[in-house]
């Protein structure tokens, strides 16, 4: 029931464990996201990269829509770039009953809840 809150969303932050965030925490999340500092980089695979760039273009994509064109499991490249917190991602059920993820740069998410995102020094928001 908390994930469905509209004031909270669900990231992967410390050990890649689910982590519940607060709005008040968003802007700090966001800028953090958009910084693509070198720890956020370094060493991604081939598939993440080119599914980051892809995200870049579309702004959003839905896994179970996408081809192999980001490897085998084009999971696996997402979740890369979700621990990372290079990008958004919610779990949600198809029309059919399956599994999807909605992946999304942090500038679509934000827009698409119409966040109002104060800008914020990404060095003082993981220091949050």
């Amino acid at each position: 029931m908390l994930s469905d809150h509209p004031d909270v969303t669900v990231t992967k932050l410390v050990a890649g464990k689910v982590t519940f965030v607060h709005r008040s925490l968003w802007s700090n999340l966001i800028a953090v996201g958009r910084a693509r500092d070198e720890w956020q980089t370094r060493q991604l695979s081939t598939p993440a990269t080119l599914l980051l760039r892809k995200l870049d273009q579309e702004g959003s994509l839905i896994t179970g829509k996408l081809g192999k064109e980001f490897g085998e499991k084009t999971g696996d490249a997402a979740r890369e770039l979700e621990l990372k917190l290079l990008i958004h991602s919610e779990q949600f059920h198809t029309e059919s009953g399956f599994h999807a993820r909605l992946l999304e740069t942090w500038d679509h998410w934000a827009t698409r809840l119409k966040v109002r995102n104060k800008p914020i020094e990404p060095s003082k928001a993981r220091d949050f």
